[in-house]
């Protein structure tokens, strides 16, 4: 079956609107041959739970076009998966919920990203986010697409193109067969050993549960994680990236599960 993807954008957001603008240009020069619906919302793509029920037709993924924001200047191409693995949600969603994942597709799109970044000489740091954020009520797998963190980033028109060629390159040659679907615990929010991994090999993330997150060994989340990551070839724990009974919680319990399951 023919695979189909929901991009949902808005004129509210300044990077979310140049990224459809460069993703149309995109698909129109590159001929692209992938059955994309674009959705254009009222609200930031973050408050957009149920987003996917709009179309009538389940999506293969729903694709979120979003700024990316941070204290830091330096200019940022970022994927991840939306979901709130903590207590709180500030940022759309429900508490303690996570969508399912595309571990293959942040995978590839991470590593399309980085090369054509080089090869269009802009000076952008290509890396993961922890998941984090709404919208986490979705019946499809969801990933968030973004550019940053400045405004002048967000109005970055080359940039832009570099993201959307990215995307829709990965989409064209997305095969979940031969892509490592990995799940991720521990570490900072921009886990650079993860992107790393994916960069070296054929990794993908789908959930990354950080270290902020595992303050404690919630095995709930943990096991939430694994369910919604789209499925799990390993497991990944960043060793220093957690408290040392923590981190021998988190790995005991991917053992448990019965998981393949390493330590970087």
């Amino acid at each position: 079956m023919s695979r189909r993807y929901l991009v949902v954008y808005t004129d509210r957001d300044e990077a979310s609107i140049n990224l459809y603008r460069a993703l149309e240009e995109v698909m129109y020069s590159l001929e692209a041959n992938i059955d994309i619906e674009y959705l254009k919302i009222d609200d930031h793509p973050i408050y957009a739970d149920h987003v996917d029920e709009v179309i009538g037709v389940r999506p293969s993924l729903v694709i979120f076009l979003s700024r990316h924001s941070a204290k830091s200047d330096t200019p940022t191409i970022s994927a991840h998966t939306p979901g709130n693995p903590g207590d709180q949600n500030p940022y759309g969603g429900l508490p303690r919920s996570l969508p399912m994942a595309s571990p293959c597709f942040i995978g590839g799109f991470i590593r399309r990203a980085y090369q054509n970044v080089a090869v269009s000489g802009i000076d952008y740091v290509v890396t993961l986010e922890v998941t984090h954020h709404g919208p986490t009520e979705l019946s499809a797998p969801a990933v968030f697409v973004e550019i940053g963190p400045k405004q002048r980033n967000w109005n970055d028109s080359s940039a832009a193109y570099v993201v959307a060629k990215s995307l829709v390159e990965t989409l064209e040659s997305l095969d979940d067969q031969t892509c490592i679907r990995a799940v991720g615990f521990g570490g900072p929010h921009y886990a650079p050993i993860f992107t790393s991994m994916i960069l070296k090999s054929n990794y993908g993330f789908g959930h990354i549960i950080s270290k902020y997150v595992l303050e404690s060994c919630d095995e709930d989340i943990i096991e939430m994680a694994v369910e919604r990551n789209g499925g799990v070839d390993v497991a990944v724990v960043n060793w220093k990236g957690l408290k040392g009974g923590i981190r021998q919680c988190v790995y005991s319990k991917l053992q448990e599960m019965g998981l393949e399951t390493i330590r970087v």
